[in-house]
């Protein structure tokens, strides 16, 4: 499953990050007393993402448009200065694209994954389609690196993503032709169990 594949990778690769990073991340637990200007900042920079979904519910401040409509909206009054990014792909959504983006974009991150899911169970009993169910578990565990990341960096607009959610309905599509295909030869297959077992 996703989950396993994800726990293997993070096995591979932790014991292998340098002492720097380790050092980074101790900072996580004690940012309040050691006043981290990185940490603090983010939320910082969501709380200002909220503030411009909430003077512009519906549409948000536009496409691409936190960067250049900060300024308007940090009550900080650039403490963490000036045209600043929103550092993460959810609140940059919720803020450019308002509160309706901000549910379709769930939505179809939601159906993308439930996708994986199906074409993954249908595929183990489908040996011709190993395939295809390898490729939907290697998209599913793309999407979990995605949410991970994606809080902490603005990739909602990264072609990339969104060239996986595209896979991922034609894969959905590929095993719907299948089973449109393999349909009516195990309709014929129970009729005629069905006329044998009613001629007995």
């Amino acid at each position: 499953s996703a989950l396993i594949a994800v726990l293997l990778t993070s096995a591979i690769i932790l014991p292998a990050l340098p002492d720097t990073f380790w050092n980074r991340m101790s900072t996580i637990q004690t940012y309040e007393e050691q006043q981290d200007t990185s940490a603090l900042g983010r939320f910082h920079f969501w709380a200002v993402a909220v503030e411009m979904a909430k003077a512009k519910p519906l549409w948000g401040v536009g496409f691409n448009g936190y960067t250049q409509s900060y300024d308007a909206y940090d009550f900080s009054q650039g403490e963490y200065g000036r045209k600043r990014a929103v550092h993460s792909s959810f609140f940059g959504i919720l803020s450019e694209l308002g509160f309706v983006g901000a549910v379709l974009y769930v939505i179809i991150i939601t159906s993308a994954l439930r996708s994986c899911g199906r074409i993954r169970k249908f595929t183990t009993q489908e040996e011709t389609l190993s395939d295809i169910g390898k490729s939907a578990i290697a998209i599913e565990t793309s999407f979990v690196a995605f949410l991970v990341g994606g809080s902490f960096v603005p990739w909602q607009y990264c072609e990339m993503f969104w060239h996986f959610i595209g896979l991922t309905f034609v894969l959905e599509q590929l095993v719907a032709k299948h089973k449109a295909e393999i349909l009516p030869g195990k309709l014929v297959e129970i009729s005629a169990k069905t006329a044998l077992s009613k001629a007995q």
